[in-house]
């Protein structure tokens, strides 16, 4: 039990100034005038907010997740994650083959009944994608997952569940599977044509992953699943807001679009955030980090060196406010899973995931 003290707290929706926020069992119990718990923590500059929420790491702290599926190598980019202020995300898995997806799978698993802090679950980003936009996907290994590795992955107790797939690649009942098996699918490293990505959205496509990235471009008379991804108000869209990926111009339009309401940040972080390391191996090509920008042999981008604070920040450079950034990276993702507003959020009830932001100054509450 602990009451810590703020000049403001800002719930995810309201601001309260010189305000208590009452913490009990690790849970929010309720913000108040004055301390209610003799443990007390001050702060006199600066504000408590929500916890931040990724749904796309591949790795950190010097380990990638396709390397190191294993308990260990999930705990060390956790931490890495949380001091950066991400207090959930989804380990996500680039595209292997069955037997790396097993054995992460296991550590997943294991990790989830250890009730390990911070793992929400996990994130298949393939095998299911088209060759034609794989990336620094490997392309021997793009394939699809056979009924028994599938009915494997509904079968276990491995939290939210995450599956990014190419909608033209796959029959819809496969879609419409997943969904009603609580598994929610985003399309992504797609060349679907918008017919395809709409007939994907009808079989239960929730979202669309890093946005412009592995898709085609808009045409006045095809406007591809990237015209979907931006146009449907009714789904949700990840970006990568690294100044790298994407210009900041498109970045805007999209917002713009698809509205901030439906928009998501994620980092898409390989292993050298929160880390000293500059390369590391990749299915047996070295990966590069120049200045910020992570690229293989090829020059091809591979993944990204940011984390969601720096997104946050580079989402304000653009016009939008304090809350509007922070929404996309707190409430947003928290929507999209089905956990808000038990996360994302300092309301009473909430888990206490907690920041303290002053200026450029990010610190979580541990």
């Amino acid at each position: 039990m602990k009451s810590i003290y703020a000049p403001s707290i800002y719930d995810g929706e309201q601001y309260h100034h010189n305000a208590w926020l009452n913490i009990q069992h690790n849970t929010v119990l309720n913000i108040t005038d004055s301390a209610i718990f003799n443990e007390q923590l001050v702060y006199e500059v600066g504000t408590l907010v929500p916890g931040f929420i990724d749904l796309q790491v591949n790795g950190g702290g010097g380990i990638l997740l396709n390397n190191d599926p294993t308990i260990q190598g999930l705990t060390r980019i956790l931490g890495a994650h949380r001091s950066l202020g991400t207090h959930e995300l989804l380990a996500t898995l680039i595209t292997s083959d069955d037997t790396i997806i097993h054995k992460t799978l296991d550590a997943v698993e294991a990790a989830i009944e250890q009730n390990m802090q911070g793992l929400l679950g996990i994130h298949l980003e393939g095998p299911m994608i088209n060759h034609l936009k794989r990336g620094i996907h490997f392309d021997q290994d793009i394939h699809i997952l056979n009924d028994q590795l599938l009915k494997n992955i509904q079968s276990r107790n491995l939290g939210k569940i995450l599956i990014t797939l190419a909608p033209e690649t796959v029959e819809s009942h496969i879609i419409t599977e997943l969904k009603d098996a609580g598994i929610t699918v985003f399309a992504g490293h797609s060349n679907a044509t918008a017919e395809e990505a709409q007939k994907g959205l009808k079989a239960g496509i929730s979202g669309f992953t890093h946005m412009f990235n592995a898709m085609p471009p808009m045409l006045s008379r095809e406007p591809s699943i990237l015209g979907v991804a931006i146009s449907d108000r009714n789904s949700w869209g990840t970006i990568i807001h690294d100044g790298i990926h994407i210009d900041p111009i498109m970045v805007k339009i999209a917002i713009e679009a698809k509205h901030l309401d439906n928009m998501i940040l994620v980092t898409d972080a390989m292993a050298t955030l929160g880390s000293d390391i500059t390369s590391f191996e990749f299915n047996g090509h070295t990966i590069y980090k120049e200045h910020n920008k992570l690229v293989n042999h090829e020059g091809k981008l591979a993944g990204a060196h940011i984390d969601l604070f720096t997104s946050l920040n580079n989402t304000m450079n653009i016009g939008y406010s304090f809350e509007q950034a922070l929404q996309m990276i707190t409430k947003n993702p928290a929507t999209a899973l089905n956990l808000y507003p038990y996360l994302g959020s300092l309301k009473n009830g909430a888990k206490a995931n907690i920041n303290w932001i002053n200026g450029a100054i990010i610190k979580p509450i541990i």
